[in-house]
Order: C-alpha cells, then sequence, then structure tokens
C-alpha cells in the first residue's frame, strides 16, 4: 500500500525507485517532524548541532536508565497501575540527576526539561509493563526521545511565528 505512495509524487525523486516503504522509519518520521514545524511558520529555538546531539543524548540516556532502574526495581507481578506510581517516582528521580549531570554542558533549561519528562515518562511506562531489561532500555530511550520531540514541537508552538 505504502508503495503507491512514490517519493516523486511529491517533488522530483532524487533515488529513482525508491518509495516511502523503503526509507526507514525514523527518516520519515524526521521528515514528517520538521514539515510540521515549518507548516506551522514556527521556529525551532536550537538550530546548533552541538547542543540539539545534546538534547538527543540527555534524553535518551535518561530514558533508558530510568527504564532499566524501574525494571530493575518495580517487581513484574504488580499491576500496572500500582507499578507506574513508584516508575513515576523513580523515574523523575533519574530525571533530576540527569538534568544535573547534562544541564551544564548542554544548557540547564533546554536540557533539565525534557531529561525530567523522558526520567517521568519512561518509568511510569517501564513500571506499568512487564518487559525484559533490553526491551526496558529501548523502550525508556525511545520514550524519551518521544518527550523532546514533544518539548520541541510545544516550544516552538508557544515561540510564536516566524516573522
Amino acid at each position: 500500500m505504502l508503495a503507491l505512495f512514490k517519493i516523486d509524487r511529491l517533488r522530483p525523486n532524487p533515488w529513482p525507485g525508491q518509495c516511502l516503504a523503503d526509507l526507514p522509519l525514523w527518516h520519515i518520521v524526521a521528515v514528517a517532524f520538521c514539515l510540521k514545524i515549518s507548516a506551522w511558520g514556527c521556529r525551532v529555538l536550537e538550530r546548533r548541532l552541538y547542543f540539539i546531539f545534546g538534547d538527543l543524548l540527555a534524553c535518551a540516556v535518561t530514558g533508558a536508565i530510568a527504564g532499566w532502574l524501574v525494571h530493575a526495581v518495580v517487581p513484574g507481578d504488580w499491576h500496572p497501575l500500582i507499578g507506574m506510581a513508584p516508575g513515576m517516582l523513580l523515574g523523575m528521580i533519574v530525571g533530576v540527576v540527569g538534568g544535573l549531570l547534562f544541564g551544564p554542558l548542554f544548557g540547564d533549561l533546554e536540557t533539565t526539561l525534557p531529561a525530567m519528562l523522558s526520567g517521568m515518562v519512561a518509568g511510569s511506562f517501564v513500571g506499568m509493563l512487564q518487559v525484559g531489561a533490553a526491551a526496558a532500555l529501548w523502550g525508556g530511550a525511545l520514550a524519551g526521545l518521544a518527550c523532546l520531540a514533544y518539548t520541541y514541537v510545544w516550544q516552538a508552538r508557544l515561540h510564536g511565528k516566524v516573522k
């Protein structure tokens, strides 16, 4: 079904014969995210690669550590709603520590907020699910990256239109 939507229908295709189904999912998500930001007429406040890499690293590492820690501490036989509370608490602690560690390197306010949100979301996410250690690490890192995308979108929306 995705093969029907060729890239060359959107614009001239730099890769002949390649369609959206052949692209990795993260390419599609990244392009869609950038197009949505530019369609709103909003600006992403941070454009320097060092700080964007720092945000990505801080959120992924904080989420992964929070997910692993919650997996190690919260027993798998707890009810998901009960496991969510200690998962969120541990995630908040990991988020604060992650924000304090990554903040001086990549900017305090810009790193601490998404890192703390990443820790909370990853901790509650892993606390609700009975997953293995590898899935807790990957799930926490992906939750951290999703939190970063969420904060970038809202930061751009709240900052206003480009003049």
